[in-house]
């Protein structure tokens, strides 16, 4: 009864049973389409042979077998799928989408969004991260600054004061004598102002220097000692005044309590992974009994010594290491003290 509505009946098929796939040219294009029924669900499903572009459909056809026309109605030139099951008719009408095309454009678009998307969020990143970097880089810069600056005037002072002593004493030729190798030590510092790293032998000779500056002051006190490995690079870069600052500590807290028979010893070696390691070991009264007999003292360069590591050791991944040991007699009585720097061989000066 259906079937007089349609003008053109071209095909109908029969589907032998309602749980098998059939084959059948639904859209007369000369390629079969697939169609499944799956009538305990009721709904079927009409896909191309290599199954894209699935069409879903309800109808729910009981124990009865459906009936599958393929018609063109001929005034608007339609195409259409029916499907008849006892009395109840489902129809589609299908045309060619002239549009079909534009998905490819359109996905091409939809990807080139989306990295478009990506590439300028990442961008974005990098930028807020390389503002960030190069912000806390200028920061360590100025802190870094700020600590070299607080190094200088704390070495000149105490040099100046240990001047000022001697001339107090009335030993006036000594006293020159510091003054012209103190302006030796000044034109170094000016010379290095803007730096936080020297050569190896450039902090040696300013250690050397400033030693002597302090046999003057304390007469017969002391005796001086340097050990180097010969096939140490002498150019090298170390931190700067890294020596000095032991060297001052060592003397001004533990060598000038002694009476006499003080010794300072420097050992420079490398390890065997080529790590730089410093020895600065003294026979003073020790930290402990200094400590006692100072209690104004401030500690400011080793503090300064530490902070400065903290820094240089922020943009490297093998740090700076400083470790005292406190040395001890045969009657276990304070000895003196040993400071071990470590420097590791690839560590990295620039900012």
């Amino acid at each position: 009864m259906y079937s007089t509505e349609f003008e053109h009946i071209t095909t109908s098929y029969i589907a032998p049973g309602l749980n098998q796939l059939v084959v059948f040219d639904l859209d007369m294009d000369g390629i079969d389409e697939i169609i499944s029924t799956t009538p305990e669900l009721d709904k079927f499903v009409i896909l191309r042979g290599d199954l894209s572009n699935p069409v879903y459909f309800h109808l729910k056809a009981g124990n009865e077998t459906p009936s599958i026309y393929n018609n063109k109605r001929g005034n608007y030139g339609e195409n259409q799928i029916v499907m008849q099951v006892g009395d109840m008719l489902k129809v589609m009408t299908y045309e060619k989408n002239p549009f079909y095309w534009l998905k490819y454009p359109l996905l091409l678009f939809i990807y080139l969004s989306f990295f478009s998307i990506f590439y300028t969020f990442r961008k974005i990143q990098r930028k807020q991260a390389m503002r960030k970097y190069e912000a806390e880089t200028r920061f360590a810069e100025l802190q870094l600054v700020s600590f070299r600056n607080q190094f200088e005037p704390h070495f000149m002072f105490n040099i100046l004061t240990n001047i000022g002593s001697v001339m107090i004493q009335g030993r006036q030729n000594e006293s020159y004598e510091m003054l012209m190798k103190f302006s030796k030590l000044l034109r170094s510092i000016l010379m290095s102002s803007s730096k936080v790293s020297r050569s190896l032998a450039d902090e040696l000779s300013f250690t050397s220097d400033y030693v002597n500056l302090q046999q003057i002051r304390f007469s017969g006190f002391f005796e001086f000692e340097v050990t180097i490995q010969e096939e140490i690079n002498q150019q090298r870069l170390v931190p700067k005044m890294v020596l000095q600052t032991y060297v001052e500590n060592a003397i001004k807290h533990g060598l000038s309590k002694r009476d006499k028979g003080g010794k300072l010893q420097i050992e420079i070696k490398e390890d065997d992974e080529k790590n730089l390691i410093f020895s600065i070991k003294d026979n003073g009264i020790g930290r402990a009994k200094a400590a006692e007999l100072e209690l104004e003292s401030t500690g400011k360069g080793m503090h300064i010594m530490k902070q400065y590591y903290d820094l240089l050791n922020s943009n490297n991944k093998q740090k700076i290491t400083e470790t005292i040991i406190d040395l001890y007699n045969e009657m276990d009585q304070p000895a003196g003290t040993q400071i071990i720097v470590k420097i590791p061989i690839d560590f990295n000066f620039e900012k």
